[in-house]
């Protein structure tokens, strides 16, 4: 089974015609019929009934739609979380601690950017003390 057959039997089953979804899909008739032949042979069923009003869902078919559009859909939702870019940019200052500083900063640095490579990160160690002040003075707490 493969993607482009779950969206060619969607396609069939909103123009309940197989020449009609073929010419949506911008593919031959037949092309698209053995496709969906194959696919019911793989199955094991019919997934649609030939009608004089076109091609109609069986019950299981119908459930394989559904299921057919909830794959489609979370496929992609997993396109648009990898071509997601940040859309944050400019500068971030972080006072680190000297040990947390020296533990994670070559971690934090790549995965930031990864994630925001739109953004200037700047990292300083200092000690606890000079951080809770300059980030009072800086905040106005």
């Amino acid at each position: 089974m493969r993607t482009e057959q779950l969206a060619q039997i969607i396609e069939i089953a909103k123009k309940k015609s197989v020449s009609e979804a073929a010419r949506s899909l911008a593919i031959s008739q037949s092309q698209l019929s053995h496709s969906l032949k194959s696919l019911e042979y793989q199955l094991g069923y019919p997934l649609f009934r030939r009608t004089y009003q076109g091609m109609i869902p069986t019950s299981r078919g119908k459930e394989i739609l559904r299921i057919a559009h909830e794959i489609l859909d979370n496929l992609e939702e997993i396109k648009m979380i990898g071509s997601h870019k940040s859309e944050l940019s400019g500068n971030l200052n972080l006072l680190l601690e000297p040990a947390v500083f020296n533990a994670f900063q070559a971690k934090v640095l790549v995965a930031f950017n990864q994630i925001h490579p739109n953004i200037n990160l700047m990292i300083s160690e200092n000690s606890s003390e000079k951080i809770i002040i300059e980030v009072a003075d800086n905040y106005g707490f």
